[in-house]
């Protein structure tokens, strides 16, 4: 545990001091560019316009090259076991998915199959209701002709 954190510690130092360094650059060239604006083009203190603008790109690379450096070391410390981690919780959602289309597959199945089942019964009322309405008319009719005669 000590070790490690002593390699950590390193680390950090070591960090700390390529900032440290990063930082006098570019200080070093705000301070020769402000310097430059305030003394005006030409002097002799002061910068061209060529060598403000390659001041500026000198520390939009510095700067660059820290970002870069920083999302390397982002991606190593993610390491293997992270990336593991994260595909096995997302085949973990895939298989979620998968079970609940199926789920809803099946469900879907049913209500089809008790809509078949409902109109057939609907269906089934509708002729037993004729035959019934038919039977009575008949009766209706042989009444009336009972009746008549």
């Amino acid at each position: 545990k000590v070790a490690a954190l002593r390699r950590e510690n390193e680390e950090l130092l070591d960090r700390v001091e390529e900032l440290e360094s990063t930082l006098r650059i570019v200080q070093t060239a705000q301070s020769w560019a402000i310097a430059a604006a305030t003394n005006g083009e030409g002097d002799e203190g002061g910068w061209t316009v060529e060598q403000a603008r390659k001041m500026k790109e000198v520390t939009l690379l510095l700067m660059q090259a820290k970002q870069a450096k920083e999302e390397a070391l982002n991606f190593t410390k993610a390491g293997k076991g992270q990336l593991y981690e994260k595909v096995r919780s997302l085949k973990a959602q895939l298989a979620r998915e998968r079970e609940e289309k199926l789920m809803m597959k099946q469900r879907l199945g049913k209500v089809f199959a008790q809509a078949a089942d409902i109109r057939k019964a609907n269906k089934e009322m509708k002729e037993r209701m004729a035959g019934e309405r038919a039977q009575w008319q008949r009766l209706v009719r042989r009444l009336k002709e009972s009746h008549m005669e």
